[in-house]
């Protein structure tokens, strides 16, 4: 594949507790390892060196952020290219904590969207918005995809 899309996090909340960050690492790291293909931006080498779940979301182009007691308290995406962030976070959601969610613009490829990933403290559900011309408005916005 040889288009460029590029992610730039809006707005999130992300918590992940200290205690749940090798579990969640296991899980995900598993997880990817067990995928027949990903997308071509991750480098599987990467992945397979991450020894926690820092060092692997960062494989994922997710920089978390941890505070002095160790827990993940947001996340930024590197900016780059998109991965396999339905998996990742997907993957992830029984331990992100109730309420958080993570926003961010998608530009490339076919479309520009808006994506929003909210998380119950079990899953994490999808939202996206598709960036359109209003005419009337004179402007671009964001319609809600129905899924």
């Amino acid at each position: 594949m040889g288009f460029e899309i590029k992610n730039d996090t809006v707005k999130s909340r992300f918590f992940i507790r200290k205690e749940v960050t090798k579990e969640a690492f296991n899980i995900l790291k598993r997880k990817m390892l067990s995928l027949d293909e990903v997308n071509s931006w991750i480098t599987i080498s990467e992945v397979k060196a991450a020894s926690n779940l820092i060092e692997l979301l960062t494989a994922l182009r997710w920089i978390p952020k941890i505070n002095s007691d160790g827990n993940i308290i947001s996340i930024t995406h590197d900016g780059f290219k998109v991965a396999e962030e339905e998996i990742v976070f997907k993957t992830i959601a029984p331990y992100v904590q109730e309420h958080s969610f993570i926003q961010y613009i998608r530009e490339g490829y076919s479309a520009d969207l808006k994506v929003k990933f909210n998380f119950d403290g079990v899953d994490a559900s999808v939202t996206t918005w598709s960036k359109q011309y209003n005419e009337q408005l004179n402007e671009d916005v964001f319609i809600a995809i129905e899924e």
